[in-house]
């Protein structure tokens, strides 16, 4: 799996790629050359392997954190998932929203499993926030997040302050900033702009290949299946791994609409986002029904289209 992994990477510098119009975000793109930051170049590689590798590990970080299970294949089958888009071998705001957004999870989870520590809380509503900062819908988890807070808790009122004050302060802080960086203008105008980009839909640009189409359906597939094999042995996990996959499987669905109501090109790596719930489910079935023969031929059929689409791209 790591031969296969690490020949996906090299194999996506030599794909001709089209230039895509980036996500915008907040105040950083009026002080760093975005241009050349997310570029096809040599800076913008480092830093997306770089973001990459934070990400899997994150993800490993976050399943072991409330499961006993240790399998470091999971690192690599998140990064198969997302390495199957050539794109996501150039660095991008995304890469970034994916981090924040793989932790803001982790700490929600944390909360309704270990405690119901409203630093948990406050920190997984902040991270949401700077998730956004660099794709701003992401601020609508936050809603989902409040929403698994107050439904695991008896606390309501308290997790309903913590949750305004963890979207204050952070938005505070970047207006604050924005003001010492250039003036009181510009900070006056941070808000509008904040929140028109939370929910600006743009002009489709879709540029699907026969292969690209299928890998979709097939990880959508292959998603699926592992959920349903996970909820026929959920009854025999911990509670906290329980309410793990609880949330992360109601996560991997939500995460479904955001790009087909505010992604407008298809070739954002938008599968870093997205293959953070899928990557946990597709390897947790595996441990517990190594014996589904269905789920297994739809993966490893996922695997031969993410290389025939591979291989077509050097091709066509």
């Amino acid at each position: 799996m790591a031969a296969f992994l690490l020949v996906l990477y090299i194999s996506a510098f030599f794909v001709e790629l089209q230039p895509v119009d980036q996500p915008s975000m907040v105040f950083l793109e009026d002080i760093v050359d975005c241009g050349h930051l997310f570029g096809h170049n040599a800076l913008s590689a480092v830093l997306a392997a770089a973001s990459t590798i934070l990400c899997a590990l994150s993800v490993f970080a976050f399943k072991n954190s409330f499961s006993s299970e240790i399998n470091i294949s999971l690192p690599l089958v998140y990064g198969i998932l997302v390495v199957a888009n050539p794109n996501a071998v150039y660095f991008s705001p995304l890469h970034l929203a994916a981090l924040f957004f793989i932790w803001s999870v982790f700490f929600i989870v944390k909360f309704r499993a270990k405690g119901q520590n409203t630093g948990d809380l406050f920190a997984s509503i902040a991270l949401i926030f700077c998730s956004s900062i660099f794709f701003q819908p992401m601020i609508w988890f936050a809603i989902a997040l409040l929403v698994a807070a107050v439904t695991g808790t008896e606390y309501k009122v308290k997790c309903v302050f913590t949750f305004i004050f963890a979207l204050l302060i952070p938005f505070a802080l970047l207006i604050a900033v924005g003001y010492l960086a250039f003036d009181f203008d510009y900070a006056s105008h941070m808000p509008y702009n904040y929140f028109s980009g939370t929910v600006t839909i743009s002009e489709r640009k879709l540029f699907f290949s026969v292969a690209e189409v299928c890998r979709e359906v097939l990880l959508l597939m292959a998603t699926v299946l592992a959920v349903l094999d996970i909820l026929k042995a959920i009854s025999t996990f911990k509670v906290i791994k329980e309410k793990m996959f609880s949330i992360v499987i109601v996560f991997a669905f939500l995460m479904l609409a955001v790009p087909v109501i505010f992604i407008e090109c298809n070739k954002l790596p938008f599968c870093l986002l997205l293959c953070f719930p899928c990557a946990i489910m597709l390897h947790e079935a595996t441990l517990v029904t190594e014996s589904s023969v269905r789920r297994r031929v739809v993966s490893m059929t996922l695997l031969l289209v993410i290389t025939v689409e591979r291989i077509s791209s050097f091709i066509f």
